[in-house]
């Protein structure tokens, strides 16, 4: 049963390996954003719609004392308002 899995061997190595490489990387980005992050609430200032009938939100940010200002990817239902 497992003599036919031969000729597969290169091919599921082929596919596994990369598949296994981002998924670590994913993870370890994910921790290191976790544990050097800051948690910050933030004020949408601002909503544009784009070519493709998406909406991208302009958020209002303070760390420390700076404000920062950041574009959030397209939305096609946005899940605030401004002022929210």
């Amino acid at each position: 049963m497992l003599d036919g899995l031969h000729s597969y061997a290169i091919g599921v190595l082929i596919t596994a390996v990369p598949v296994l490489v981002g998924a670590l990387l994913f993870i370890w980005r994910d921790v290191n954003l976790r544990r050097r992050g800051v948690v910050v609430r933030a004020k949408c200032v601002e909503s544009k719609r784009t070519d493709k009938g998406t909406v991208r939100l302009r958020l209002l940010y303070e760390v420390e004392g700076v404000q920062y200002y950041c574009d959030s990817l397209p939305f096609p239902s946005p899940p605030v308002g401004v002022g929210q």
